[in-house]
């Protein structure tokens, strides 16, 4: 039961940052377009988004907004 609980718990910042920065920066693009090359190379813009999105999943929220904000900030345009 405890291996449970500790699945069912809201991420926070760092574990949601560690399992982005795990993943395969050339890996192929998602749906939306963008690799992890631009997610790792953007965090520190994108975080709050992210973090946001994914805790709202993890307590069943309806996501009330996209992670992939339109226009992308100036800086993380050489990562696309």
């Amino acid at each position: 039961m405890v291996e449970n609980d500790r699945l069912c718990q809201i991420p926070e910042e760092q574990e949601i940052k560690e399992a982005v920065f795990s993943l395969s920066a050339t890996s192929a693009a998602g749906p939306n377009g963008f690799n992890e090359t631009f997610f790792q190379s953007c965090w520190d813009i994108i975080k709050e988004d992210i973090k946001a999105y994914v805790q709202e999943f993890f307590k069943g929220l309806k996501t009330r907004r996209s992670p992939f904000p339109v226009p992308f900030h100036a800086s993380c345009r050489g990562a696309l």
